[in-house]
């Protein structure tokens, strides 16, 4: 077993030594701090299709440094209270970390395989499941370790940011609080919810400062149930309107007019494929309001104004442009929505980064961070 690195606080940061606060400039007049964005679409436009055209002609290889082209971009042009963050990751670490993760699935399907082949036919069913289940499981760990490295990559005023919460823990959650969702048939997930957010935040530090969260399940689950009985009448009201056609049709012998029954049909189904994604969206612009109310460091709580009305005009807006640009609008896109999560965003006071000190860690692999690409899950800030 190899010994882990650890660096000291001069080596760890590729970036100047932290300066006290004072040396960057006056405190706001309000005293909030919001993250701003500064990046052109027309950049990461560029970037994007550079990157897809390398990624073709290297058979998938450069897709390693294209991910970190992107991220070094969106890093470094997100400024937060007069200074950006900086992306220490690179392509190498990702395309090692890759290569890692194809060798054990090279592996494990090579195992698997030969189970498959030796067991009589009748239970080669549970090899299927066994594999279904040992996806499902990895999906923790990809979390873990994928926030672990990207946070150990990313600094802000010569400072990292790390994530120091344990294995254990990560899988201890998701296994207990997937349980009782399901046993609950849903009414769980508030509470489960709630306990992710504080788990990935509270051992998310910068430098030696912790973040805190002081949410709980039970105020989600009052904001959650007012949308699940908005997606629930949706539903009724869809079953409704349907059986009712379809006994309006059955009295009247076949006579009912064709347009009637299909107008009445596209209405009850815009209820369930339209109504219920709108009131989901709606419900998620609560959720981020909930959890950021509840977000502190050092004391100090931010806010954000993000709004339910706003965030779905966003996405309709986001969608039609998707559509008449057949995708070529991506880029505007993501800068778009980067700037309506940050601008509704704010720290409502200025901490005393002055009393903020590098602190020496062991630098993560980034074999988790493939894995989490693999199941395409979100490991970063989750500001969106």
């Amino acid at each position: 077993m190899s010994t882990p690195t650890y660096y000291s606080a001069a080596q760890f940061s590729a970036s100047p030594p932290p300066r006290t606060f004072g040396q960057f400039g006056p405190p706001s007049d309000t005293g909030r701090l919001q993250p701003r964005f500064h990046g052109s679409a027309w950049t990461l436009f560029g970037i994007e299709i550079v990157n897809w055209l390398l990624t073709m002609i290297t058979l998938g290889i450069y897709s390693c440094w294209a991910k970190v082209r992107v991220r070094h971009f969106i890093y470094n042009q997100t400024e937060f209270a007069g200074d950006r963050l900086t992306y220490h990751g690179t392509g190498r670490e990702l395309f090692i970390g890759l290569l890692k993760l194809l060798a054990f699935g090279v592996m494990a399907a090579v195992v698997l395989g030969g189970i498959g082949w030796i067991l009589p036919t009748e239970i080669k069913g549970l090899v299927i499941v066994f594999t279904y289940l040992t996806g499902l499981g990895l999906i923790p760990f990809a979390l873990w370790g994928g926030r672990r490295y990207q946070m150990s990559r990313t600094s802000w005023r010569g400072i990292r940011f790390s994530f120091r919460g344990s294995l254990q823990e990560c899988y201890e959650l998701y296994l207990l609080g997937g349980l009782l969702t399901v046993l609950t048939l849903g009414c769980y997930y508030p509470w489960f919810r709630a306990n992710l957010r504080h788990y990935w935040l509270t051992h998310t530090y910068f430098g030696n400062t912790p973040f805190t969260y002081n949410g709980s399940g039970s105020e989600l689950f009052t904001i959650y149930l007012r949308y699940w009985l908005g997606m629930l009448a949706c539903l009724v009201f869809a079953i409704f309107t349907i059986m009712s056609i379809g006994g309006l049709a059955m009295m009247s012998g076949g006579s009912m007019p064709r347009a009637g029954m299909a107008f009445w049909i596209i209405v009850a189904m815009l209820g369930v494929y339209v109504g219920i994604p709108m009131i989901g969206v709606l419900m998620a612009a609560a959720e981020h309001r909930f959890h950021w109310s509840h977000t502190q460091f050092t004391g100090i709580r931010f806010e954000s104004s993000v709004s339910g009305g706003g965030l779905l005009l966003r996405k309709i807006l986001q969608g039609l442009a998707l559509a008449l640009t057949a995708g070529l609008a991506f880029a505007w896109v993501q800068i778009d929505t980067l700037r309506f999560y940050y601008e509704r965003l704010a720290l409502l006071g200025e901490p005393d980064f002055a009393k903020i000190d590098q602190e020496a860690r062991e630098t993560p692999t980034a074999t988790a961070e493939g894995l989490a690409d693999a199941f395409d899950v979100d490991v970063g800030f989750g500001v969106a």
